[in-house]
């Protein structure tokens, strides 16, 4: 029995379908129901344009799990017959507090998500506008939709702002982060001449100095994982709130991302280990043969010994060894990535507001506000000293 059969026989009332000939859309709100889908949106992102590891179910089903407290699930499918051929992972939530609170769609994402998309395959442009034709006309109440992190550049991306010009749909664009990424050379020593001078006499200084107290290990089952909670107690970032471990929900997430990544073998648990104890961490994906960096820490009592530089150079060499494409820094662009490479993806969020509703707030935001930064900014520095007093 095929997933979409599956759906069809399941007891959780559907939101109305949308059908262009045999393109239809339908919706999931149930936990057992995105359960079901599992093969057919990995066999989906497997032959769609943007087909990175945040997208997979298993990502996905861990972020549901740690994430979603307080949220409904509105998770939009396209079906070309009985094949699964766009995903639109949405839920339901609030923008904004209290009288400024506003119904919103968006997607399952959070400052712990690296990219989020629209997941589809071909045709592209028909599917893109059936799921938008559906969020615009049938979903439930909302105000805003939005959609990010993006990537700017990729063809679904330009494919949605693309239907909704078509539809004349109001929506605003906002940029996100610039995050940085390195395309892996043929060898070490060929990285190192493409860095500068100065970074380069650096890492083998460091590495030198390292040589007789740090271990390079790697670990690819979440056996490892509490050497990672180990090191993140001793860092800077569980000393700021940011920490694997800090917080419960942040905890759970990778934890059960450890768990599904190890059953897929896309885990890779890096560590620099001084006398057998851990002393810094990364906690790597490698995916399609590109490896993605989602977090990493060292312990603040051994910063003068550079253990996160070391280690992402021993990181980076065994990638280049391996043959691996591409390696993805994630995050914002920071000194420390910049270092190694000049790559920068950028990205971007869409705003849609709903046809007839808060059109003075699109106006506001997406043609005053530019208007009067670009055209009036001594009017700008003033409005920021009233607030800001």
């Amino acid at each position: 029995m095929s997933a979409k059969e599956r759906l069809d026989q399941a007891e959780t009332p559907r939101v109305g379908e949308v059908r262009s000939d045999d393109l239809s859309i339908r919706i999931v709100t149930a936990e057992q129901e995105f359960a079901l889908l599992r093969s057919s949106w990995n066999a989906l992102l497997q032959r769609s344009s943007e087909n990175v590891p945040f997208l997979t179910h298993e990502w996905m089903g861990a972020w549901w799990v740690a994430f979603s407290a307080g949220r409904a699930m509105y998770l939009v499918t396209a079906w070309l017959g009985a094949d699964l051929v766009g995903i639109a992972p949405l839920l339901v939530d609030q923008h904004g507090s209290g009288a400024r609170a506003r119904p919103t769609l968006r997607f399952w994402s959070n400052a712990y998500s690296n990219r989020a998309q629209i997941i589809v395959g071909e045709p592209l442009d028909e599917i893109i506008d059936a799921l938008l034709h559906h969020l615009v006309h049938e979903a439930p109440d909302w105000d805003l939709v939005h959609l990010g992190p993006l990537d700017a550049g990729s063809r679904v991306t330009h494919a949605i702002t693309r239907a909704l010009e078509r539809a004349g749909v109001r929506y605003g664009l906002d940029q996100g982060i610039r995050s940085p990424f390195l395309r892996l050379p043929s060898s070490w020593e060929n990285l190192l001449a493409q860095v500068s001078s100065s970074h380069r006499h650096t890492v083998r200084s460091k590495r030198r100095r390292a040589a007789s107290q740090f271990r390079f290990r790697r670990i690819l089952n979440r056996d490892g994982f509490h050497h990672v909670l180990a090191v993140s107690e001793k860092s800077w970032q569980h000393a700021g709130g940011t920490g694997i471990g800090t917080q419960p929900d942040v905890k759970a997430f990778y934890e059960r991302l450890a768990a599904e990544a190890e059953q897929r073998e896309w885990l890779e648990l890096a560590l620099l280990e001084d006398a057998g104890e851990a002393a810094a961490y990364e906690f790597n994906l490698v995916y399609e043969n590109k490896l993605y960096s989602l977090k990493l820490g060292y312990r603040r009592d051994l910063a003068r010994s550079s253990p996160g530089l070391v280690l992402k150079s021993h990181v980076l060499e065994n990638a280049i060894e391996r043959g691996l494409e591409e390696h993805d820094f994630l995050g914002a662009e920071e000194p420390y990535k910049l270092h190694w490479t000049a790559h920068v993806r950028q990205h971007c969020e869409v705003v849609i507001f709903r046809p007839g509703r808060k059109a003075l707030d699109w106006f506001y935001r997406y043609r005053l506000k530019p208007y009067v930064r670009r055209h009036l900014p001594g009017l700008s520095k003033l409005k920021r000293r009233l607030r800001d007093p």
